[in-house]
This record gives structure tokens, C-alpha cells and sequence, in this order.
């Protein structure tokens, strides 16, 4: 299948690419770190039992007392939000999931969504699987973006890769970064200087896949 071309290689080709061009320190005045086990991408399957309450590639970030902003850069994608709960306000202006009753659909027009501590949501076909060819002959490929505020700063962002044939999806969380506490006080990360790093991450994995 398409979507599992180069699978292994992929992401070892991409780790090192990733350790070249974000150290430590990104930058002289700016701190970065990694992070670990706050971010998940699962599977989906159209035709599996275990994706019957599913309606595409599960995923989720967390990031403790912070406000996130979910993004997606695909028109060809969508992310569904099953609960009024899942997300702050505009719930009700949010369209219905093809097919579904109270499950919600965010195109890239209606990004970003914004949640609390916490985003949770499932990547979709924008006009619903039904419409997705099944033979393989289709692979469409989306990155899904999170931005973490604290008091209005900016405190970490995380990239993840979602990719699916009509039949099955899955996808890997590629950078989970936090910019910590300098000496107390909340670094001063600018919204170009974040949506920069986002661009080079989402480049460079790109390029390792090309």
C-alpha cells in the first residue's frame, strides 16, 4: 500500500535531519526542548470492528494549563469534533459530519480550533469516506499543528503527520517541542517566530519522504 512506502526509513531519515537543523538551543536567544508521550496518533480503519466509533486517524496533545490551537494546512482535510465539550465555543457553527448527528466537522477554514489543556480529535476526509476512491489509487497526505499558550506566551508547538488511502490511515507525531522557563520568566517567542519553526519542521519532513 501507498501509504506505508518507506515507512521505517522515513522517520530515521527525518530524525536526523530534525537533530541537524533544531539543537538545543534554536537559536542564540531562544531554548527549545523535546518532549515526550503528550502527543499520540493512532490508526483507522474503515472496515475494522475496532474503528466502528471512529471517524478517521485519532490523535491528541496535551500540554498541562496551557490553551492550544489545532491546525490543519490540507483543503482535502478535515478534523471532527464529537462533543460541544471538545472544543471552545462556536460549536454550534461548526457544520455536521457527513453522515453523523451531533459529530461536528472543522475544515482549514474554521482553524484553528482552540481547547484547554488538552486537544483530542480525529482526522477526516473533508467530503466524507464514502467519496474516497478504495483501490489505492488515492493517498492524501496532512499535517496537523499545535500551538500551547500560557498567559499569553507561547510555550510549546508539536507537528503531526497524518496520511491515509480510503481504506486505512495512520500517521506519526513528528516534533513535540516546550520552550521552557528562562530564570522564571516565560521566554519571548514571537507567533512568526513559532509558525517559522512549524514550516522548517514540516519542510524537512518533506524532503525526507521525497
Amino acid at each position: 500500500m501507498k501509504i506505508l512506502k518507506n515507512k521505517v526509513l522515513v522517520p530515521f531519515v527525518f530524525l536526523i535531519l530534525i537533530s541537524t537543523f533544531f539543537p538545543a538551543c534554536a537559536g542564540t536567544d531562544l531554548m527549545e526542548m523535546h518532549r515526550t508521550d503528550k502527543a499520540f496518533v493512532g490508526e483507522w480503519e474503515k472496515y475494522s470492528l475496532l474503528s466502528i466509533k471512529q471517524y478517521g486517524i485519532p490523535f491528541n496533545y496535551e500540554f498541562k494549563n496551557a490553551e492550544i490551537e489545532t491546525r490543519i494546512i490540507s483543503e482535502e482535510g478535515s478534523l471532527v469534533i464529537t462533543g460541544a465539550d471538545n472544543v471552545i465555543g462556536g460549536w454550534a457553527n461548526f457544520p455536521e459530519y457527513v453522515g453523523a448527528n451531533e459529530v461536528k466537522q472543522a475544515s482549514l477554514a474554521d482553524c484553528p480550533l482552540k481547547t484547554y489543556y488538552y486537544s483530542g480529535f480525529e482526522w477526516s476526509y473533508i467530503n466524507g469516506w464514502e467519496y474516497f476512491p478504495e483501490d489505492g489509487s488515492k493517498v492524501v497526505g496532512d499535517y496537523i499543528t499545535f500551538i500551547a499558550r500560557k498567559e499569553n506566551h507561547i510555550v510549546g508547538f508539536a507537528v503531526i503527520y497524518v496520511h491515509c488511502d480510503g481504506l486505512r490511515g495512520c500517521g506519526e507525531v513528528i516534533v513535540d517541542k516546550e520552550f521552557p522557563q528562562v530564570n522564571g520568566k516565560y521566554q519571548k517567542v514571537s507567533e512568526i517566530t513559532v509558525k517559522e519553526r512549524i514550516n522548517e519542521v514540516i519542510e524537512l519532513h518533506k524532503a525526507s519522504a521525497d
